[in-house]
């Protein structure tokens, strides 16, 4: 979840801080929230702490869903969006297999080495009816 997101309803829900087992072969973790850059900043905002309180607990995942990349990505030194220093510490001391994050609104793939670094935020999956390509269908 981002900062101005609303809560999905039940069952689903947010997977900030926390994990699931998927079909008894894929651990799936995440982490909600925005970096906190200013004192105003109101919602779903987090400082460095906060995110590091988060997740020095968290095992491992194969799968790790964060709304905020890691500030170690590539396209953080061009991109105005911040991501979390701690997120990068986290993913390269338990690396996943993926990191699927939402933000910033760019389709970006990035080899980590460890791990395969994904943004899913771009044009197709948004808002795939002004895409040039058609939507996926949902099963």
């Amino acid at each position: 979840m981002g900062p101005g997101d609303k809560p999905a309803p039940p069952p689903f829900k947010a997977l900030h801080g926390t994990g699931v087992l998927f079909r008894s072969h894929w651990r799936i973790a995440g982490l909600s929230g925005a970096p906190k850059l200013g004192p105003g900043a109101e919602g779903l905002y987090l400082t460095e702490s906060d995110s590091e309180a988060i997740l020095m607990p968290l095992p491992a995942a194969d799968i790790f869903l964060s709304y905020s990349p890691s500030s170690d990505l590539e396209f953080s030194n061009i991109n105005t969006h911040q991501g979390f220093d701690t997120l990068g510490k986290y993913l390269s001391a338990r690396p996943p297999i993926y990191h699927f994050y939402a933000h910033p609104n760019e389709s970006i793939a990035e080899d980590r080495g460890e791990y395969l670094a994904i943004g899913v935020c771009g044009k197709l999956i948004c808002d795939g009816q002004n895409d040039e390509r058609p939507s996926l269908p949902y099963f």
